[in-house]
């Protein structure tokens, strides 16, 4: 079989696929990753249509609007740094600067706990803007030019995708993709069994052995000397009671 043709071969095999997860949404990449690296290739012809239509629409902007994206960029599945396992506010998507990277790579983070593959494609998006325009652009005028002119609506902080980008993704982009092959990670109420309970204060609880009489007090005065019990039913009555160290606050989540 010569060259070409195995080419061909492979590129009808492929198409054969699409088709497949197209009529039954199955799952074409095997991981995450592969699905994310791929999803961004996809999406890279968007900024391209980003720019042109910032062209019309902002032609006085334009010269200041860049909507290109670096050929550097790494993306996973995984907790933003930041508020990624909160309960509320919860962060879903993160990207980081090159220059934090050896590799000179910049790293988009996209949270475990979406599943949806549209919905997963506009955090993407989201992401993709910070690492053309700049993440040290935050969420200012230039990020909402551009979520604008991508399809993406709503808060800078919090962008959904609109009805028409929605639509897009789902007969246009998915269809290349398959289904994000991935289950949701819901650690809101994950709780480890031998969590340390947390002293919320710096004072130092001090305790009878005993009848558990108890006080609070500062290791400045436990340092001076410790408080012996006053109750005189006790059988440790004026005996020195014992200080509790506080414990190491515990956050009961994984490491981000």
């Amino acid at each position: 079989m010569t060259s070409q043709a195995a080419k061909a071969k492979k590129k009808a095999k492929s198409t054969t696929r699409r088709k497949t997860a197209k009529r039954t949404g199955s799952i074409i990449h095997k991981t995450r990753e592969a699905w994310l690296e791929s999803a961004i290739q996809v999406l890279r012809p968007e900024f391209a249509r980003a720019q042109r239509s910032i062209r019309v629409d902002f032609p006085k902007r334009y010269s200041k609007i860049k909507c290109t994206l670096p050929k550097k960029l790494k993306i996973t599945c995984g907790w933003p740094s930041h508020r990624g396992t909160a309960s509320r506010r919860r962060v879903l998507g993160q990207c980081w600067n090159p220059v934090v990277s050896t590799g000179k790579h910049t790293e988009i983070f996209i949270s475990p706990f979406i599943e949806k593959s549209s919905r997963v494609l506009d955090i993407i998006l989201h992401e993709l803007i910070h690492a053309a325009i700049g993440t040290e652009e935050g969420h200012k005028h230039m990020f909402k030019t551009v979520m604008i002119a991508l399809g993406l609506e709503g808060k800078p902080t919090a962008t959904v995708a609109s009805e028409e980008l929605e639509k897009h993704f789902r007969k246009v982009i998915i269809p290349q993709l398959g289904k994000y092959p991935h289950k949701k990670m819901d650690v809101t109420e994950y709780k480890v069994a031998d969590k340390p309970k947390t002293q919320g204060t710096r004072m130092i609880k001090v305790a009878c052995k005993t009848c558990e009489y108890t006080v609070r007090t500062t290791q400045k005065w436990i340092d001076i000397g410790l408080v012996t019990c006053p109750n005189p039913e006790c059988d440790d009555y004026q005996v020195e009671m014992e200080a509790h160290a506080p414990r190491t606050r515990g956050t009961g989540r994984p490491t981000q």
